[in-house]
C-alpha cells in the first residue's frame, strides 16, 4: 500500500516539476477548474467527504505550532483532524491560489497586518481532488 501510494505521489509532483510557469490566482479573479471548485465546496460542506479526500497521514503543522512539536514528524491522522469550513473575511485572511499544472492547487489565506496564515495542498488523482497538505495556522515570515 505503502509502496502504491509513493509511487502516486512520485507521478504528481514529476508531472507537476515539468510545469515551471506557475499561475496564481487571487481570490478576486478566480480562475480555477470548474471541477475543484465543485470539490471544494462540497469539501467544506460534508464531513464525510472531507474525511475521504484527506490523504493521511498527511505532511503539515498544527495550528499554533510551537518549538515543542517536531515538525518533520508531525502528520495530521483521522483521530486528530478537525472538520474545515469556509473561513470568512472577518478573520481579515486574503486568500490566493498557485495553480502547478492541471492536477496541484496551492491555497494560502494570509493576514498581513497580523503576519498570520494557512496553507493547504490539493492535488488531483485520479480524477478525484484530494487535500494532501496542510499547515494550520501560525505565524508566517513574509517573503524580502
Amino acid at each position: 500500500m505503502k509502496k502504491v501510494l509513493f509511487l502516486q505521489m512520485f507521478l504528481i509532483v514529476f508531472t507537476f516539476c515539468k510545469n515551471n510557469d506557475p499561475k496564481i490566482i487571487n481570490e478576486a479573479s478566480l480562475a480555477l477548474p470548474e471541477d475543484f471548485i465543485s470539490f471544494y465546496d462540497k469539501f467544506h460542506q460534508d464531513s464525510l467527504f472531507q474525511i475521504e479526500h484527506c490523504l493521511f497521514p498527511m505532511e503539515g503543522l498544527p495550528d499554533q505550532m510551537d518549538s515543542t512539536v517536531d515538525h518533520q514528524a508531525f502528520r495530521w491522522t483521522k483521530d486528530i483532524w478537525r472538520m474545515h469550513h469556509l473561513i470568512n473575511d472577518s478573520f481579515g485572511l486574503t486568500k490566493s491560489y498557485t495553480m502547478l499544472g492541471d492536477n496541484m492547487i496551492t491555497e494560502r489565506m494570509l493576514n498581513e497586518k497580523q503576519g498570520i496564515g494557512i496553507e493547504r495542498r490539493f492535488a488531483r488523482m485520479n480524477n478525484d481532488w484530494n487535500l494532501i497538505y496542510y499547515v494550520g495556522l501560525n505565524q508566517y515570515k513574509k517573503n524580502k
